[in-house]
């Protein structure tokens, strides 16, 4: 991987940036934003990210399942009748109001 020089780049300076190009008071290294990864580079770090990540994902897995196995049994049926009763009294007034406008469209 080789940067790309930036010391003749030609372009201007943004409009707001007012600044000589070479100002003592900068304090931050020059960005390269035309700087480009080789193919070569790009595949190593897949591969990398592909079996180190893999190994990591399948532990992540075993984890959450084993937890989730032990939370599931109990509290799934509670939770399920307390979203129902939840999901009956927000639909009852909504079921109301097209009762009215249904009413009032026809009379």
């Amino acid at each position: 991987m080789k940067p790309l020089s930036l010391s003749n780049s030609g372009q201007p300076l943004a409009r707001h940036d007012d600044r000589a190009p070479h100002s003592s008071l900068r304090r931050f290294p020059q960005t390269d934003y035309h700087f480009h990864a080789s193919a070569e580079d790009v595949v190593a770090v897949r591969d990398e990210h592909a079996t180190v990540g893999s190994a990591e994902l399948r532990a992540f897995r075993k984890i959450s399942s084993d937890f989730m196995d032990g939370e599931t049994h109990g509290g799934s049926i509670i939770e399920m009748v307390v979203f129902a009763l939840v999901t009956g009294v927000v639909a009852w007034p909504l079921i109301s109001l097209l009762i009215v406008l249904a009413q009032t469209a026809n009379g």
